[in-house]
């Protein structure tokens, strides 16, 4: 199975603006003829104007319609997607690094929503379609400007308040965030996060991501509880657990380079691991693919 890296493509698709840190796109006609997986290597935000899509992803089916919201986290492996021919979306792709930027500045811990996230389409009203489609095009127009002494602050600042109105939208959509103020817990979970989502990560224990962060497993589990609600090793399992599946989706990569991947001691060590989150064994998880 090919990977296709959407964020940085080899598949011509028209991309309003692209650079490292951010790329904007209002046209998912080219993404129709996709037939191999692809793999989101940032934060994605789609907004659906009009037309109809439907994608899988981590073995759901998601539906798209006219006024529906939806955001992921990175490394994502996007599947079977469909798309009409009158689709017309506002979508922008943001890296992990420069999300991590914004989050600072702002204040906000977006990103745990994203991470915790489990792909939930939101339906909004034409006022909040609105004031999204408003920023796309701001921010548009403002990459797609003159060079000038403080279009790099521009662009911060507008891609902060977006962030700030995104997270008014969850709120009033019932979906909560973390939005305490960016106290040393929350430095130390955007930490873990970074480490969690990096490509070389292969930890799967509690005590060593709390020793890669120089804290106590204790204080770490309760960092994570605090501004998640849910423990460090359900966050860990989940993060390994989904990193698994997708690499048993590459009928290319055996057991064995995948548990080594992932850095379990031995195959029988992530068989074992693997069936206690799943309910199966590798093998028959990718004999159901």
């Amino acid at each position: 199975m090919e990977i296709i890296e959407m964020y940085k493509s080899s598949v011509d698709i028209p991309f309003v603006y692209r650079d490292d840190n951010i790329a904007l796109l209002d046209d998912l006609s080219a993404v129709k003829n996709i037939h191999d997986s692809v793999f989101l290597e940032g934060y994605l935000v789609v907004l659906v104007l009009n037309g109809n899509a439907q994608v899988k992803m981590d073995e759901t089916m998601y539906e798209f319609q006219p006024g529906d919201l939806f955001m992921c986290s990175p490394r994502n492996i996007i599947k079977n997607i469909m798309v009409s021919m009158d689709l017309e979306v506002r979508a922008f792709f943001v890296s992990p690094g420069f999300t991590e930027q914004i989050v600072q500045m702002t204040n906000l811990d977006f990103s745990v929503y994203l991470l915790d996230s489990k792909h939930e389409v939101i339906h909004l009203s034409q006022e909040e379609i609105d004031m999204c489609s408003m920023y796309f095009t701001m921010l548009s127009r403002k990459y797609k400007s003159a060079e000038t002494p403080y279009k790099a602050y521009s662009v911060s600042t507008l891609l902060s308040s977006m962030i700030y109105a995104l997270s008014d939208l969850l709120m009033s959509h019932d979906i909560s965030i973390t939005s305490n103020d960016y106290t040393s817990a929350n430095q130390i979970f955007q930490h873990f996060i970074h480490i969690l989502k990096s490509p070389d990560c292969n930890m799967h224990m509690v005590k060593d991501f709390a020793d890669k962060l120089n804290i106590s497993p204790k204080y770490f589990s309760s960092v994570c509880r605090k501004i998640t609600g849910r423990s460090a090793g359900s966050l860990i399992n989940e993060a390994v657990t989904s990193e698994a599946k997708q690499m048993l989706r590459n009928p290319q990569m055996t057991v064995k380079q995948i548990s080594n991947k992932l850095g379990f001691a031995n195959a029988s060590h992530f068989g074992t691991f693997f069936r206690r989150q799943t309910g199966m064994s590798p093998q028959q998880f990718r004999k159901k693919l």
